[in-house]
């Protein structure tokens, strides 16, 4: 998002606030496809705080430029999860169970469902997605 900034020092920069416990091919990865991602929640309704029209970001620790967007100044998290809970029950292909615990990882030779659970909190309350 910020002109001046280059994924090399983004990477450079996450790899020296992980204290060498991090792995250079993940945040690679993972910061190369942020920008893409980043437009993936626009494009899907996500309100990131905006200056002069343009996503805002804030330099914060261990950064060396400005990458950090907020949405809803500080309820970023609970904004994307939204976001991202409201594209899981859009989407015809995933299957909602709620009100159950997993116990079992099931595979198919080639084929391998991830079956997982994920608590967010709300307003004080748990909620659960599988």
């Amino acid at each position: 998002l910020d002109k001046t900034d280059t994924f090399e020092s983004h990477i450079t920069d996450t790899l020296n606030a992980g204290c060498g416990i991090s792995d250079e091919s993940v945040v690679d990865l993972v910061v190369r496809q942020g920008p893409e991602l980043i437009e993936q929640l626009l494009r899907w309704g996500t309100e990131f705080d905006r200056t002069d029209g343009q996503i805002a970001t804030t330099l914060e620790g261990g950064h060396s430029h400005p990458r950090v967007a907020h949405a809803h100044g500080d309820e970023t998290g609970r904004i994307i999860t939204e976001v991202l809970i409201g594209e899981i029950k859009r989407n015809p292909n995933i299957k909602i169970i709620e009100n159950f615990y997993v116990i079992d990882l099931l595979t198919n030779y080639e084929l391998i469902t991830i079956i997982t659970e994920i608590r967010f909190i709300f307003h004080g309350q748990f909620r659960y997605v599988f």
